[in-house]
């Protein structure tokens, strides 16, 4: 799960220049030598592309990576992972109040990726949900998040001999013995 950090670096640098290459693009952006008039440099200045169409582009891309980070949660689900497993890869913690599978569960559920669940208003009969297929039973699963608890509670859709839930239900129920 360790991100080596000059890769990290270079994947950063990767991302603002294709923001600003996109911005040029999309939006028309003039480039322009910096510094922008107004902000505060702390670096040489260096070639960039106006202010506001970066911003809209930068936008873009964020409700893109929105929506890929929800459609991606929802395949690791559906290969087995847990809410847990999501918040560590996505590094949301829990709080006192909340675990960390929680945490990346309620972050998802709400993000402007599912605009049709971001409120209480649109929620189903037992709150919000994500949905996604299951990779062993091949059924539509309705993922009311580890709040719920039981693994009955939680996922709704699979077939009664559906592998995957059986073996999260023998878990829950271990790990409620052991504790």
């Amino acid at each position: 799960m360790s991100i080596n950090r000059a890769k990290l670096q270079d994947f950063r640098a990767e991302l603002t220049a294709a923001v600003e290459r996109a911005a040029v693009e999309m939006c028309g952006a003039q480039r322009v030598t910096g510094p922008v008039p107004g902000t505060l440099v702390r670096f040489a200045p260096r070639p960039m592309v106006q202010t506001l169409p970066a911003l809209q582009t930068a936008g873009v891309a964020h409700n893109h990576m929105t929506s890929m980070i929800s459609e991606l949660a929802c395949r690791a689900r559906a290969e087995g992972a847990t809410w847990q497993d999501v918040a560590e890869r996505l590094t949301i913690t829990g709080t006192a109040e909340k675990s960390a599978g929680q945490a990346a569960f309620d972050q998802l559920v709400r993000s402007a990726a599912v605009p049709d669940r971001a409120t209480p208003a649109s929620w189903g009969l037992y709150g919000p949900t994500l949905t996604w297929t299951c990779l062993s039973c091949n059924q539509l699963i309705e993922d009311g998040g580890p709040a719920a608890g039981h693994p009955d509670e939680q996922e709704s859709g699979h077939d009664e001999d559906c592998a995957r839930h059986t073996n999260a239900v023998r878990a829950y129920e271990a790990a409620r013995l052991e504790g």
